[in-house]
């Protein structure tokens, strides 16, 4: 599976899964990304915790998708946090 990139503010990371784990590393994919995604913490972590839909926030601008817009929803399906959990301090 191609990794996906997402820009958190000035951070860069990329994600790759093959169904049972799940790498993610900081700096750029070594391959060409299925999906980048674009936005600020604050809005990841409120992805992450199912408190805002893609097509809203891609709407406001908040978030920046190179990508299929399903592939975006996806990847907030399967990388959802439970409330007040966080994989990194701000």
């Amino acid at each position: 599976m191609r990794p996906h990139t997402s820009v958190l503010g000035e951070e860069k990371l990329w994600l790759q899964g093959d169904g049972e784990r799940v790498r993610v590393e900081t700096g750029r994919a070594p391959v060409k990304p299925g999906l980048s995604l674009t936005c600020e913490k604050e809005t990841f972590y409120a992805f992450a915790k199912g408190q805002v839909a893609v097509d809203e926030a891609v709407a406001s601008g908040r978030l920046l998708v190179d990508g299929e817009p399903e592939a975006a929803r996806l990847f907030f399906e399967l990388f959802r946090l439970s409330d007040g959990q966080r994989t990194t301090s701000q």
